[in-house]
């Protein structure tokens, strides 16, 4: 239903339709979505992520920064709160407003792929199986589902704490290799023999990913924090005399 409104409205544009995101996610993760439950995506338009075109018009020193921080950047009037699918879209369509030469920005954009073929787009890794349980503390420490990788360089990452229960059979966590910050997201989906079909979906972490693993850590797991803030007093060593 959401897919086919969503299918409808874009319709009414005509065949010249671009659709304008704030950050590399939202597109990829709607196929990805619709790929899960094999639904068609080829008549999804071209597509582009503000933040880039912003920030280097701006001259900021990074790709990617919260819609928020943009919006106060850019002047643009804070009448609406934030994370709100409504107001965010209206903040970034405000957003874009403020981009000057926008056709020829988003071929630079292209030119040095931060459309379709950007890192933090072309740089993500899926991988998927099949396990007995959906509970992630009851999945054997040597599964595959244990095991993560950066899709930037291919080296193994370490996650620090665990992955943080999101939804009914949803996790997500934020993992690190020596170079790159990554987040990483695991959907559950029960067969009809009762074992669990999972997908697992790696991708280069954005500033509100690490605020909101964080948030959830503090908010779910408060000895966890405590103990990594906890200091280990020095062990002497030697004869007492």
């Amino acid at each position: 239903m959401v897919l086919k409104s969503f299918r409808k409205w874009l319709e009414q544009f005509g065949k010249d339709v671009i659709i304008v995101t704030w950050g590399p996610d939202d597109i990829p993760t709607l196929v990805k979505q619709c790929e899960f439950y094999e639904r068609d995506t080829g008549w999804l338009p071209e597509w582009f992520n503000l933040q880039p075109l912003m920030t280097r018009q701006y001259g900021i020193d990074r790709a990617q920064i919260t819609l928020q921080s943009a919006v106060e950047i850019t002047g643009v009037q804070q009448e609406l709160d934030y994370h709100s699918a409504i107001n965010d879209a209206y903040y970034t369509a405000l957003v874009l407003t403020k981009i000057n030469d926008i056709p020829s920005e988003i071929e630079l954009q292209k030119k040095i792929d931060y459309v379709h073929s950007n890192p933090f787009l072309s740089l993500r890794q899926t991988s998927e199986g099949t396990v007995k349980t959906a509970r992630m503390n009851a999945v054997p420490r040597l599964s595959e589902l244990n095991r993560y990788i950066c899709p930037v360089c291919g080296k193994p990452a370490t996650l620090k704490s665990r992955l943080i229960w999101l939804s009914p059979m949803n996790y997500m966590a934020v993992v690190h290799c020596n170079k790159h910050s990554v987040k990483v997201t695991v959907r559950f989906e029960k067969k009809a023999d009762g074992e669990y079909r999972w997908v697992k979906k790696y991708t280069l972490s954005e500033e509100k990913d690490e605020e909101l693993y964080s948030s959830l850590l503090k908010e779910k797991y408060p000895a966890l924090q405590e103990k990594s803030d906890r200091k280990i007093p020095a062990v002497k060593t030697g004869r007492n005399r």
